[in-house]
């Protein structure tokens, strides 16, 4: 699990790393119609029927980890090419409450290709990172009506100036943060790439043994061999 820290806020990063050991990809298509049954333009002409028609990729998949786990991927509208027998390496960040999974890059180590799916800013809105405040907005109708009652004009421009400056600051913040994922993303990226690239480390091996030789087993002692001896020392 990888963490994300930006002030009090955290999210959860998560990297499921295996080999691909199926993938099937199906479309629907979506048919929705405008105009017709009657509707007239501005100029009290008939509006033709125009016929749309979208088509949409179902991607399941399935990525076997190195502890022998398959695992169930689904891409709705994405067409990523995948075939069994990648290794592949996918990156997820986890909401708060760990039921939505919001996949963010895809790495695919044997084509040597990445496929980002979602950046900061999507992530942003999404996992509802900056959600609206409403403190804010309260205080600066307090501020209006407070201070209307001395004068109406004067306790409408503090109010709306307060709630224009809290805005300003909340885009500032969420520009703050949407730029922090989008390191954090790239960094995550590298890291997991670099892992898969680094050296495995090299099994250790015995030291080299001396060759043994086995003994020299003496000659058997024959009597020609007797008589050579003999003749030899004569």
């Amino acid at each position: 699990m990888h963490k994300f820290t930006h002030g009090d806020l955290t999210v959860d990063f998560t990297v499921l790393s295996g080999e691909v050991v199926g993938s099937e990809k199906m479309s629907e298509t979506h048919i929705t119609s405008t105009g017709g049954n009657g509707q007239f333009d501005s100029n009290g002409q008939p509006i033709a029927v125009h016929i749309n028609s979208v088509m949409v990729i179902n991607h399941e998949f399935w990525i076997r980890t190195a502890d022998g786990i398959e695992h169930d991927v689904n891409f709705r509208g994405l067409d990523i090419p995948l075939r069994s027998g990648q290794d592949i390496s996918l990156i997820s960040a986890v909401s708060n409450d760990g039921q939505t999974v919001l996949h963010t890059h895809l790495q695919n180590q044997t084509s040597a290709k990445t496929y980002q799916i979602r950046d900061g800013k999507a992530l942003n809105i999404e996992l509802e990172l900056s959600p609206f405040r409403w403190k804010p907005l309260l205080i600066a109708f307090v501020l209006w009506v407070g201070i209307g009652f001395v004068s109406g004009v004067l306790g409408f421009l503090v109010g709306a100036g307060y709630y224009i400056y809290q805005c300003v600051k909340g885009s500032k913040r969420k520009k703050l943060l949407i730029t922090a994922l989008d390191s954090f993303l790239a960094q995550l990226n590298q890291r997991v790439e670099s892992q898969y690239h680094a050296p495995q480390p090299a099994q250790a091996q015995a030291p080299d043994q001396p060759e043994v030789q086995a003994p020299t087993q003496p000659a058997a002692v024959t009597s020609i061999n007797v008589r050579k001896a003999l003749s030899r020392n004569g």
